[in-house]
């Protein structure tokens, strides 16, 4: 499971919007909005444009 936390902290320090995010990834705002908030978990599609989106090296970053 995507860990909602990690995945705001990065996406703040980049100073992206949840819809910015959305947008990069191909998803809307509230998706961004319910994974941050650990209400949705996500394939490993959408986790992999994560992990681009939010320039990590790799996964673990995320989980």
């Amino acid at each position: 499971m995507i860990n909602g936390a990690r995945v705001r902290e990065y996406r703040k320090r980049l100073k992206l919007t949840q819809g910015q995010l959305g947008q990069l990834i191909g998803v809307s705002q509230g998706k961004i909005c319910k994974l941050e908030k650990q209400r949705q978990d996500t394939g490993i599609a959408i986790a992999e444009r994560l992990r681009w989106a939010l320039r990590r090296p790799g996964l673990d970053d995320l989980l």
